[in-house]
């Protein structure tokens, strides 16, 4: 009984909800975001296309864009507990860029990003990283990192050396939760008793 016990810990909760930062199409964000605000380096050459379903991006170099709300309003990416951002692209044929940023400001003084590795990946991709730990900071900190308070502002940038052609659709970011896979938990209760069982043997000596 005490090892059923023991593995029952590791079951995950039922119902986790998502958190749509954006959807890249003419609605934009939850906040009157649409579509992008504006471009910099070989963006502002590039070919930007805004349809009904995604954002598409031609560039030969490195560049970016970035969105502003026409009404500010924070989104909580944490509100169901959250803890990961989820980015959904469409990689085109020709793209040979291996990687892309997205950076989202904090209303706690955070920019935010995170670096998506591209290299090998081709057609519909669903990418995830750690939305608590970022891997940089334009400004601000992990100590002012709050993702409670996502939508001031967000870019999304070309992530590649060697000038490499960047040729993505840019379809859905969202926060989510993410739990442990069944097979994980299993594991992870068979270690749990094995170490019950040691511990039972090692206290009856």
């Amino acid at each position: 009984m005490t090892g059923i016990a023991c593995c029952a810990l590791f079951l995950p909760s039922a119902v986790h909800a998502d958190v749509s930062l954006s959807t890249f199409d003419s609605t934009g964000w939850g906040n009157g975001m649409t579509g992008l605000t504006g471009t910099y380096a070989d963006w502002t050459s590039a070919t930007i296309t805004q349809n009904a379903t995604s954002l598409t991006v031609v560039s030969t170099q490195f560049g970016g864009g970035w969105m502003i709300p026409t009404s500010p309003t924070f989104i909580n990416g944490v509100a169901g507990g959250e803890n990961t951002l989820r980015l959904t692209i469409d990689i085109q044929p020709g793209n040979a860029a291996n990687g892309i940023n997205v950076v989202l400001f904090s209303g706690a003084g955070a920019n935010a990003g995170f670096s998506f590795n591209l290299t090998g990946l081709s057609g519909t991709q669903v990418l995830t990283k750690n939305l608590l730990i970022p891997n940089f900071f334009n400004a601000g900190s992990l100590a002012t990192w709050n993702p409670s308070q996502i939508g001031t502002e967000m870019h999304i940038q070309g992530n590649f050396a060697n000038n490499n052609a960047l040729n993505i659709s840019f379809a859905d970011l969202s926060t989510v939760t993410t739990v442990p896979e069944p097979t994980t938990l299993a594991l992870a209760g068979l270690g749990g008793m094995a170490m019950l069982t040691l511990f039972r043997r090692r206290s009856s000596k």
